[in-house]
């Protein structure tokens, strides 16, 4: 009897596709006709990724801007609330409270976001100020280590720094906002286009026949 009857787990897959090829079907296939003028409209796949393409790019840049603005921005925040500003006043990823924190490490190990505005105040006994690209370079005979560098917002960075990390606006409610409204405008897209397209063919088709009277 082994294979005439289907397991639950088996059930539940299938009907779980269908559901979701019908969700498909129903709400993001456009149904075009076949068009003389607009012939890149006769493949609807194309269109169809053409468009979820766009908004899955825009739902990932508003969580890259997320993770900008809420986690590496921290870093910023921190250092412009405790006036570390100068090499001076320069603090320790401890000091601010961010020892435990591997995404702001990463970030100035690999010299992403905050290598280009967080600076790192000179150890004792060096002349000259540094900076993360130094270490990037690995220069010979200096060590680099996010857990023992004291760094600071420099002040010439400090009002662009300050106001591209702003958290006001970047919060989770805005990513699911983003999200949402951008699904029902693709919906919509999906759901207008052929009407939409099939005006602007008939247009072309009336203009090619005032032309050839």
């Amino acid at each position: 009897m082994q294979g005439v009857f289907t397991r639950p787990s088996e059930i539940f897959a299938l009907s779980a596709i269908s559901f979701f090829e019908k969700i498909d079907e129903t709400l993001f296939t456009p149904n075009f006709d076949t068009y003389e003028h607009l012939t890149f409209l006769n493949d609807p796949l194309t269109f169809k990724w053409l468009i979820l393409g766009v908004y899955f790019g825009l739902v990932i840049a508003s969580l890259v801007m997320f993770y900008n603005k809420n986690v590496l921005g921290e870093l910023i925040r921190r250092l412009d609330e405790v006036g570390a500003l100068d090499a001076e006043s320069a603090k320790t990823l401890d000091e601010l409270g961010f020892s435990k924190n591997i995404f702001i490490k990463l970030s100035l190990k690999r010299g992403n976001t905050l290598r280009k505005l967080v600076a790192i105040a000179p150890a004792e006994g060096e002349a000259c100020e540094r900076d993360l690209t130094l270490f990037l370079a690995s220069v010979e005979g200096i060590k680099y280590s996010v857990d023992t560098e004291r760094f600071y917002l420099p002040q010439s960075k400090r009002d662009v720094a300050v106001g591209r990390f702003r958290r006001k606006g970047s919060g989770w409610l805005s990513v699911v906002l983003m999200a949402v409204v951008g699904l029902a405008v693709v919906i919509a897209i999906m759901k207008l286009a052929p009407s939409v397209a099939g005006i602007i063919e008939a247009l072309i088709d009336g203009m090619s026949a005032e032309q050839l009277s």
